[in-house]
C-alpha cells in the first residue's frame, strides 16, 4: 500500500502487523472482545519519543493511540477483509475505530486471488480510490 501510486504521497500508512507488541492482559486473550482494555485505558501505555513504543508495550494502546491520531489528521482506516470475514482481531480493530470516531473502509478480498494473483489486490485497490 505504502508503495502504490496513489497513497504513497497522500497519505500516511500504518500497519500494525509490522511490529511486535505485547499485551496489558492474559496470555492467549490478544484479541478476547470482554478483556476491558480498549486502548485509552490501559496499564502498559509505553511511549518513546511521543509514539507508541515499537516493541514492549500493548498492543491495543498502540492500536488506538495510531487510531486517534489518524482522526485527528483527517485520515480513515482501511481494514482487508479476506473471503467475506473479519479475523477475531480485526472485529476488534474494528470497534476501536468505531469508539474512536475513524472512518472505517473494507476492502474484499478473495484469499486465493490474492496469493495467486496480485494484481486482484491492484485492481481492488482501483476500485477503492475511485
Amino acid at each position: 500500500l505504502r508503495q502504490h501510486d496513489y497513497f504513497k504521497d497522500r497519505f500516511r500508512v500504518y500497519n500494525p502487523n509490522l511490529y511486535t507488541k505485547g499485551f496489558c492482559g492474559p496470555e492467549g486473550e490478544n484479541t478476547n472482545h470482554e478483556w476491558p482494555c480498549r486502548g485509552h485505558n490501559c496499564s502498559r501505555q509505553l511511549m518513546k519519543d511521543g509514539k507508541p513504543a515499537e516493541t514492549g508495550g500493548c498492543w491495543r494502546f498502540s492500536y488506538w493511540w495510531h487510531l486517534q491520531d489518524a482522526r485527528e489528521a483527517g485520515g480513515f482506516m482501511l481494514q482487508v477483509v479476506e473471503d467475506g470475514e473479519l479475523g477475531q482481531g480485526q472485529a476488534l480493530e474494528r470497534k476501536l475505530a468505531e469508539e474512536v470516531g475513524l472512518p472505517v473502509y473494507a476492502m474484499q478480498v478473495k484469499v486465493k486471488h490474492f496469493i495467486m494473483f496480485p494484481q486482484e489486490w491492484d485492481n481492488s485497490l482501483r476500485r477503492l480510490t475511485k
